[in-house]
């Protein structure tokens, strides 16, 4: 590193700012149950392409 901070710690407090935070959607849960769906699936139907 360039030796400007310490730590990586220090590095993200010196320069990192949070402006906005974004929460997930009312589908989060949905989409997670899907997504777990998919990655089940996935592994046996990848040769199909």
């Amino acid at each position: 590193g360039g030796g400007a901070w310490a730590t990586v710690d220090e590095a993200c407090a010196a320069c990192v700012r949070v402006r906005s935070k974004l929460e997930p959607g009312a589908d989060a849960e949905l989409m997670n149950a899907r997504y777990e769906k998919f990655q089940t699936l996935y592994p046996a139907l990848r040769h199909l392409t």
